[in-house]
């Protein structure tokens, strides 16, 4: 499988499972000092982050070592902190493990990026799409090489 795909699907599945994971980390330390609780995501990311969360959980438990184990703990107390770290580690298992990369691959495009998708338009440079707006391209001077 093609090292870029399975790449942009890890960076996908960890920026779902960091969203998840902070937010449920923040509820935690919330309830523990009696403070509000942060803002809640999309039930769409909740939902996704923690199927990722388990299809990480799974592979590292079947496939891991006592550091990428360690990693995943880290990752899920503090995932700011460690979001490096659990790329390295699934990116690690997706090499040795194709239906672990195949996994990582479904549940990438199911993440909804929103701002990736649609036609654009462009007219007059006049751009209508997800985000439309006016490109001012009239500074712009190209030149050729002859």
């Amino acid at each position: 499988m093609d090292p870029a795909t399975i790449s942009a699907g890890i960076t996908g599945v960890v920026g779902l499972l960091s969203a998840y994971m902070q937010y449920r980390v923040g509820m935690k330390q919330a309830e523990q000092k009696g403070e509000a609780a942060p803002q809640k995501p999309e039930q769409q990311t909740l939902e996704k982050g923690e199927q990722a969360l388990v299809v990480v959980q799974k592979a590292v438990a079947e496939h891991g070592n006592e550091d990428d184990q360690a990693d995943l703990a880290n990752f899920e107390r503090n995932p700011g902190r460690y979001k490096d770290d659990i790329i390295r580690v699934i990116q690690d298992i997706a090499k040795r493990d194709q239906a672990f990369a195949d996994q990582i691959l479904k549940l990438q495009p199911q993440v909804g990026n929103k701002a990736n998708q649609g036609t654009v338009n462009n007219t007059n440079s006049t751009t209508q799409g997800i985000n439309a707006g006016v490109i001012d391209n009239s500074d712009i001077k190209q030149t050729f090489n002859k």
